[in-house]
């Protein structure tokens, strides 16, 4: 899954519709239109297995905040959490790469009043992994990008063709804008069973370039991922889903 979530107090989103965009929008996220569970995923890229993934959506205080977190086997073995309230405003985020007496944390966040901060690991040539302070401010409208799949399909309805703007943070990339477009409705098949979909396109603009994710989203709520399309081309399809006890 995408590897891909202590208080920030303003979340802001702009949002773009078919009749247009005047900035002073807020986009409708809301985390309870989102199914809590646990969430299995058979990955694959060009056709051949990489491995599964879990998802898990968690409600937490009485459903005002909500936890995150995926595990991916196979060969990018990685977990990462972060926590948001209802409305998607980051609370904090983590990420790891591998795992057991080889595993390293990549990155350890926390977000506060349009903040964030933390440490994030980069490498160094002959030094290994070495640690480095995060101290950024944030767009208002940011979400953590952990979760930006899981923000897309947050909203009450969707409508053909229309877009919404918001932006995501990366300790790598910094604060990049998202610009989301409704594909349209559709049916689709994976292990799970059939599903009515949502199918949105949603496309990050980062100093190093765009990339470009897919997603698939059961069009009744609440609502969960039924399939997502990387940009270097890996799928995850459901295969599962479980109630969290």
């Amino acid at each position: 899954m995408n590897v891909i979530r202590v208080l920030c107090h303003v979340f802001l989103v702009a949002a773009v519709s078919g009749q247009g965009y005047d900035g002073h929008g807020r986009q409708d996220f809301d985390a309870r239109r989102l199914q809590a569970g646990t969430f299995r995923y058979r990955d694959s890229k060009v056709g051949r297995p990489d491995g599964e993934s879990v998802i898990r959506v968690q409600k937490l205080m009485d459903g005002n905040m909500y936890a995150f977190s995926n595990i991916v086997d196979g060969p990018s073995s990685q977990h990462w959490s972060a926590t948001i309230s209802t409305d998607f405003t980051p609370l904090s985020a983590e990420l790891t790469f591998g795992d057991g007496p080889t595993a390293h944390k990549a990155f350890q966040l926390s977000y506060q009043a349009a903040r964030v901060t933390g440490f994030a690991a980069t490498t160094r040539e002959g030094s290994g992994s070495v640690d480095r302070a995060v101290d950024d401010i944030v767009a208002p409208d940011t979400v953590d990008q952990r979760i930006d799949w899981a923000a897309v399909m947050s909203l009450n309805r969707y409508t053909p063709q229309q877009q919404f703007l918001f932006h995501v943070y990366d300790p790598k990339g910094g604060n990049s804008q998202v610009v989301a477009t409704v594909m349209g409705l559709q049916t689709i098949h994976v292990a799970a069973g059939t599903f009515g979909v949502v199918r949105i396109v949603y496309r990050i603009s980062k100093a190093t370039g765009t990339e470009a994710f897919e997603v698939f989203v059961n069009e009744s709520t609440p609502r969960f991922l039924v399939k997502e399309v990387f940009p270097d081309g890996l799928t995850s399809e459901l295969l599962k889903i479980s109630p969290n006890v």
